[in-house]
């Protein structure tokens, strides 16, 4: 591996002082842009070419750390004025926080974005999504912090010694202890190989060491010769960068072995840092200089028939067989330099010694080497070559035969070579001449030349001397300047607080002042408000009463409205069935008195007929039995029933020939009922026919029953209510209907017409057995009698049916009264469905005895 300078630049001048100590750099996560804390500013770099892109004055005091965020959204930056600062990748800043202390190390989480601040006395814990940063203690001053891959972890290295392995919430996991400051510390990026995070550790007494999260060492810890100043994992893991107070870079193993030296500078590297995927390292230096170095890595390989071995990670030999394509891996833990393959050996040189190694069974497929001999010298070479017993070193035009002991058994010289060798060869023989009369002379020299190599040797050591103290002193100088300056900080920190406290004490007082005017001015404005809301709610309540009085007012006036319109209806619906009432009762009427006139007729000439047969016979006997016949016919006419047209039960309403006992299952289904819906109006209290007048119009709505059949129900019941209820039975068991009253008394009558019985000279007019020649000429007389009597039959029967509609006005007045309260009714139901029974009795009562008080009043 070789390294090639990309491009170095000096931190820019500040009115002719120089740019200050680059004390950290970082990447962006592409790689494109660097960013290098240095002095008071945040430089951002092109990582190609150097190209200064942005200067940042946020800071006050020197920057000593900056860290990129996974994302590449943010940057942020801290340093001696206690300030954290957080940028955008666009160089702009967003958030600034503060400590009691300046800011030593910086580090975002890998995973949740959160930013860890290390400061001498404590660290924060800060992230976009929370408003505060929680700060934690630490024992001592601290320098360095990192987070393990996964982000759950933080490892905090202090200068006495310390590392806190914290976990993402701040809380102790565990500690480990060094024997010196633990300026420098990373956890490697993969723990593929290891299986746990492994944390690499520098300390500032020359050692690197190896931990794991549980703070068990792994491995013995390496002596590096110099103080790590800057430790950063490289190429995913494989190998570490480190640069020092050597004033030198240089590549490691991920087990501290060193590998290559990147670059010797002259001053102290502060700070290393591996550009993201790909093989270049930038490094920061004491004297404010950013340099970018590109690593070449040379392929090592060797090739023998079908094995095949190359170089891998730098400190690893792996051995194919191409034909099984099974793959050998030896861990040499040192850097690689040449390989060698012949036939089952197999040679490895090493920076001081050259590995042999051999197959251990017979088999041509066998994959299983050991080591066989190790030659420990350091040879230079440029081509490495194994035989059988032998390797063989090549170097520029001159070739070295060794065996396994190390032992060189030839040497090998080129033509040119071989001729300048024997020419040197003669001129030696002749020296030797020379020499030998010069000895004297020659050993005065060697005398004087080891006098002056004394010299030469102690003016190395002092000058050793001299460069440690010098050393010892930039560290005493640099640390005295540093305490110094938080010195002078402190001081001018302590100056500010004052400042700032008697500040803050006028600003409080001028703030108690503001809020107390603040105060009467809001009591004033809520004493305003609230006389203004009381205002307003007396004005909202009066309004709100005076809708409330409205809106009654305007419900009773559509109510009576209502009321008015339903009342004038029912007497217009009352009018007209009356009408209609009145209408059949004069036809009923006028075919009672035609079919008594004719049956008036048909009896004068049936006397008038017996009159002439009784002339025409010899003797009473004639007279006598056509008197007999005349008054049979009489008898058979006052029996024949009546065919007036008003006693037709074609002619009269279903619900008039129901009684008051009528079967309730046949009225329903003469009205249209099925039979599986009697059960649920018998629920109702309806038992016989006549209860369905008392039905209302919810308690039809109550019913389970089809829109026909609830109409069919509804003018039943208004039929029932209009013709009016039935009269109570008569003496024989029978019933009937206020239509079959009319034809029954029309018939009766007429047979009282002809059998009226009256005074005259003691004697029965129409006896049977009264025969006197004066009967003819008392026709017209009986005649008009009879006619007569019929007349105040039918007034009788008029005034008797008068006197039952009584109980109908009653029933129409008690509706409308009913239909009117029904609102009423709905939240009394339950008293009302309790008082059913007692009002369907009152009710019937009241009926019956209006009904039974007409009937009397017609028979007196």
């Amino acid at each position: 591996m070789r390294s090639v300078l990309s491009w170095s630049v000096n931190a820019p001048e500040r009115e002719g002082i120089p740019g200050g100590v680059v004390y950290d750099l970082c990447f962006n996560p592409i790689g494109s842009q660097i960013v290098a804390a240095c002095g008071n500013f945040v430089l951002v770099y092109d990582a190609s070419d150097g190209l200064l892109l942005h200067r940042l004055k946020g800071h006050k005091d020197t920057v000593y750390c900056v860290s990129y965020s996974n994302d590449g959204k943010r940057f942020a930056s801290g340093g001696a004025d206690k300030n954290v600062i957080i940028w955008k990748n666009t160089a702009e800043g967003i958030l600034k926080f503060s400590h009691n202390d300046s800011i030593q190390s910086l580090s975002y989480n890998p995973v949740t974005q959160q930013l860890a601040s290390v400061t001498a006395t404590d660290f924060g814990l800060w992230s976009p999504d929370q408003k505060s940063v929680s700060k934690h203690k630490i024992t001592a001053k601290g320098l360095c912090c990192s987070w393990t891959p996964d982000g759950q972890h933080l490892a905090i290295g202090q200068f006495d010694g310390r590392v806190t392995v914290r976990a993402k919430d701040g809380s102790e996991k565990c500690f480990i202890e060094r024997d010196g400051p633990v300026w420098t510390l990373s956890f490697n990026p993969s723990d593929e190989e290891s299986g746990s995070e492994v944390l690499a550790v520098g300390t500032w007494n020359g050692t690197l060491a190896f931990f794991d999260l549980n703070g068990t060492q792994i491995g013995n810890e390496k002596q590096v010769g110099f103080d790590p100043c800057s430790i950063k994992y490289f190429s995913n893991g494989e190998y570490m960068v480190i640069g020092g107070t050597d004033n030198k870079s240089a590549l490691y193993t991920r087990d501290g072995v060193r590998l290559s030296q990147i670059c010797d500078e002259g001053s102290w590297i502060w700070s290393v840092a591996p550009r993201p995927k790909q093989n270049f390292v930038a490094v920061g230096l004491n004297d404010g200089t950013v340099a970018m170095f590109q690593l070449v890595f040379s392929t090592v390989h060797g090739l023998y028939q079908d094995r095949y071995a190359w170089r891998d990670q730098m400190t690893d030999v792996i051995i194919q067989h191409l034909t099984t394509e099974q793959k050998v891996r030896i861990k040499c833990k040192d850097h690689v330099k040449k390989i060698a393959v012949y036939k089952h050996r197999l040679a490895v040189q090493l920076p001081d010694k050259i590995l042999i190694y051999e197959v251990t069974g017979e088999d041509d497929n066998d994959m299983h080497y050991k080591k066989r001999d190790t030659i420990k010298k350091s040879l230079d070479c440029n081509l490495l070559v194994v035989t059988s017993d032998h390797i063989i070193l090549c170097l520029e035009k001159k070739l070295q035969l060794f065996d396994f002991k190390g032992e060189k058994e030839r040497e090998w010289v080129l033509e040119q070579e071989r001729l300048r060798v024997e020419a040197q060869h003669q001129k030696e023989q002749e020296e030797k001449a020379r020499k030998a009369a010069a000895e004297k002379a020659a050993a005065e020299e060697a005398a004087a030349k080891k006098a002056e190599e004394e010299r030469l040797a102690a003016e190395k050591k002092a000058e050793q001397e001299r460069i440690a103290a010098e050393k010892e002193a930039e560290v005493i100088r640099v640390a005295a300047e540093k305490a110094e300056a938080d010195r002078k900080r402190k001081e001018q920190e302590e100056k500010q607080k004052i400042e700032d406290e008697r500040k803050r004490k006028e600003e409080e007082a001028a703030k108690r002042k503001a809020e107390e005017q603040r105060k009467q001015e809001e009591e004033k404005k809520l004493a305003e408000q609230r006389r203004l809301q009381e205002e307003a709610d007396a004005q909202k309540k009066a309004e709100e009463e005076r809708l409330a009085a409205q809106k009654k007012a305007e419900e009773a006036r559509v109510a009576a409205e209502k009321a008015e319109a339903q009342r004038k209806a029912e007497e217009e619906r009352l009018a007209a069935e009356a009408r209609a009432q009145e209408e059949l009762e004069r036809k009923v009427l006028e075919e009672e008195l035609q079919r008594i006139a004719e049956e008036e007729k048909q009896q004068a000439q049936a006397k008038a007929e017996a009159d002439e047969r009784r002339k025409s016979e010899p003797g009473g006997q004639g007279a006598g039995a056509a008197l007999d016949s005349t008054e049979g016919k009489s008898k058979d006419s006052s029996q024949r029933p009546s065919t007036a047209k008003g006693s037709d039960d074609s002619t009269q309403p279903r619900t008039a020939r129901v009684t008051k006992q009528g079967g309730l299952s046949e009225y329903l289904l003469g009205v249209g009922i099925p039979t599986a819906k009697h059960s649920v109006i018998r629920d109702l209290g309806v038992e016989v026919a006549a209860d369905v007048a008392f039905l209302t119009d919810d308690d039809i709505a109550s019913l389970v029953l089809q829109p026909e059949e609830a109409n069919a129900l509804r003018s039943a019941r208004d039929r029932m209510v209009g013709v009016g209820l039935v009269s109570e039975d008569d003496d024989s068991g029978g019933s009937t209907t206020e239509g079959d009253v009319g034809g029954k008394w029309a018939g009766e009558g007429s047979d009282r017409a002809r059998n009226t019985t009256s005074l005259d000279k003691g004697t029965v007019v129409g006896s049977p057995h009264f025969s006197n020649s004066s009967g003819a000429g008392n026709s017209e007389d009986r005649r008009r009698d009879g006619v007569q009597s019929a007349e105040r039959e039918k007034q009788s029967l008029l005034d008797e049916r008068r006197g039952g509609g009584s109980a109908v006005s009653l029933l129409r007045t008690w509706r409308p009264l009913e239909q009117a309260m029904q609102p009423l009714v709905k939240l009394l139901r339950p008293l009302a469905d309790a008082i059913r029974p007692l009002k369907k009795l009152l009710m019937g009562t009241l009926l019956t005895v209006l009904s039974g008080g007409a009937a009397v009043g017609s028979e007196l």
